[in-house]
């Protein structure tokens, strides 16, 4: 044991003087006499030359304990373990590649298998993806083990997880996931075990739909023979209720991709199902899930000054498509700037007033909730200015009637937004709003009102976006945690990540989860316990483990100091 302050110890010299002080003091006599006569003769009998010494009691011992431990724990000891040991980290990716239960036990016997040749005194970091945690500290063997053995097999491709690097301190790294998973460059240091994967004979690669004529929609799927001898199989299409067309039956070539056409419905959800002769194929990939968008997408363009709040809005919205031109947008929303002749528009802040409009006078410093709006009006629908404040803005007034000037929020008899919609249906719509939107001048991008009127604005704009819709579906690693209503599909390994399947979301709106693009045919695997048993294993080494005894030796400190001040409190109550 070493001390890392080692002068604070001059201080134990302090505690021994006041040892020997309480040792040696003298101590006070006290006899009870009945007379004065008597105590002058007890106090004669007194030997004056003589000291007498004072029995130290169970109070100062602990005092004098606990000022000793503090000294100690001032100097900071610490106790260096020079025992040889090796460290070695397990990369672990349970990517749905392995397919399934049997394939994650044989991931975590091979993990045991290295485990099982380590020592007692060697320490282990697991390296699990971030979506489970990334890199783990230091551990023993059983509690790797543990680590590993509660790892749940994740809905989603190798592709599309991260997987932290190891600590620097690690010898040597081993690596454990599917064969079909292209892994990190191996190097001297890092050996790869792969576990064979337990895909079904066929999976979807690809999936999608698009709505046609006539309330149809064309659904195409990819399918891959994940086998090396030709598959028999059958691709159902239905819905998330259980309606169904008739299905198709393919031939597939040993390792081939095959594409096949199905007509449908234009149902809200459609469910690809892959089926052989003896019912329909288990296993991640052998489904796919799309859901339908009704509304078709709105191409929006931005002109005039940079607005990072309104970018973020446009490209978080999925009923809008960003686009580069204003020729080809279907509504603009123009900053500072005057729109475009001859489309629908939301300006903000225009240089000059709306048609209809004229100045209304600068204003400063409002409180919405002191004005009023037009809650009836479609671009206004749920949205409440109550909250909100404008530092600055040049409102409007109108001395018309006309139908289609119409102000949709006002102060002091001010406009401060309005829409314009011509009679003419040849005009474009107009949206205007009258004071900045950046953070600086209004908080009204930092409510909620904010959303639902740009979506009001934008929908109002484009005429209701209506339209045939799309389908999509969205993948696990993207919705991580996500509270969502299994309606169909599912039936994964419980983890952090949804399985493929149909859900509703809070909103009531109905989502679809794939996972595509699985693949077997990689590398072939041999027995990963094996290959865990002949994996090379680092040389120990002898490092200095430093542990730090400073933090009992003060908890014994305060310890003792309770425990004397305790016992002297109550030697004097007696």
């Amino acid at each position: 044991m070493t001390f890392l302050w080692p002068v604070s110890l001059v201080a134990l010299v302090a505690v021994a003087a006041a040892a020997v002080w309480a040792l040696l003091r003298p101590a006070r006599r006290q006899i009870v006499a009945p007379t004065l006569t008597l105590w002058q003769e007890a106090a004669r009998s007194i030997n004056r030359g003589a000291r007498a010494r004072r029995r130290v009691g169970a109070a100062w011992v602990l005092l004098l304990i606990g000022a000793a431990a503090a000294v100690l724990a001032m100097a900071r000891p610490v106790y260096q373990d020079q025992t040889p040991a090796r460290h070695v980290a397990m990369a672990v990716v349970p990517t749905a590649e392995l397919g399934g239960a049997a394939a994650m036990d044989s991931l975590r016997r091979a993990a045991a298998a290295v485990l099982d040749r380590l020592d007692e005194h060697d320490r282990v970091q697991v390296v699990l993806p971030e979506v489970l945690g990334g890199a783990s500290a230091w551990m023993d063997r059983a509690q790797a083990r543990a680590l590993i053995d509660r790892t749940p097999l994740l809905a989603v491709r190798a592709d599309q997880v991260q997987l932290p690097a190891a600590d620097d301190a690690a010898q040597h790294v081993y690596r454990l996931g599917a064969a079909s998973a292209a892994p990190d460059a191996a190097g001297p240091q890092t050996t790869i075990i792969r576990i064979p994967a337990h895909l079904p004979p066929v999976t979807i690669d690809a999936v999608a739909a698009e709505p046609l004529a006539g309330k149809t929609a064309q659904v195409f799927v990819a399918l891959r023979n994940q086998t090396a001898a030709p598959q028999t199989v059958r691709l159902d299409i239905s819905d998330a209720q259980g309606n169904s067309v008739p299905g198709v039956s393919r031939t597939l070539a040993p390792s081939a991709r095959q594409g096949v056409i199905i007509v449908c419905p234009q149902w809200e959800g459609v469910r690809a199902v892959v089926s052989a002769a003896a019912g329909p194929l288990r296993g991640p990939g052998a489904s796919a899930y799309l859901a339908r968008r009704s509304r078709a997408r709105v191409r929006v363009a931005i002109v005039g000054d940079d607005s990072p709040l309104i970018r973020r809005y446009v490209s978080v919205d999925e009923s809008l498509e960003p686009v580069a031109d204003a020729a080809q947008a279907d509504i603009v929303i123009a900053n500072r700037l005057a729109p475009p002749p001859g489309k629908p528009a939301l300006v903000i802040e225009p240089p000059q007033p709306p048609p209809l409009w004229r100045p209304g006078g600068a204003v400063e410093n409002i409180a919405l909730d002191k004005g009023s709006w037009a809650a009836g009006e479609a671009v206004m629908a749920g949205v409440s200015l109550a909250a909100v404040a404008v530092r600055r803005a040049a409102p409007w007034r109108s001395d018309t009637d006309a139908a289609g000037a119409v102000a949709l929020a006002s102060y002091n008899n001010s406009a401060l937004i309005v829409r314009n919609e011509p009679q003419d249906p040849a005009q474009p719509r107009r949206v205007y709003v009258a004071f900045a939107l950046e953070p600086t001048n209004t908080n009204f991008g930092a409510t909620p009102a904010f959303v639902v009127f740009m979506a009001n604005a934008t929908r109002w704009l484009g005429g209701g976006g209506q339209g045939p819709g799309s389908y999509a579906c969205l993948s696990g690693i993207d919705v991580p945690h996500a509270r969502w209503k299994a309606l169909a599909g599912g039936g994964g390994e419980q983890g952090p990540l949804l399985w493929p399947g149909f859900y509703r979301d809070e909103a009531g709106a109905l989502q679809a989860l794939c996972l595509l693009g699985l693949d077997a045919s990689a590398e072939a695997a041999g027995d990963p316990v094996a290959a865990a048993r002949a994996a090379p294993l680092p040389e120990p080494v002898a490092s200095q483990q430093r542990r730090e005894l400073w933090p009992p030796a003060a908890v014994a400190a305060l310890v003792c100091w309770l425990a004397g001040w305790f016992v002297r409190h109550r030697m004097l109550g007696e």
